[in-house]
């Protein structure tokens, strides 16, 4: 998951590639505290 300077989520990088999105919905685990 991406995050911008505002603590935001804007997308999610895979395999060097990042696909930019207005939300992301993951299982929580993925993210960082």
């Amino acid at each position: 998951v991406e995050f911008d300077e505002s603590g935001n989520a804007f997308g999610v990088t895979s395999e060097g590639e990042t696909a930019k999105c207005k939300k992301v919905v993951c299982d929580p685990s993925y993210l960082p505290n």
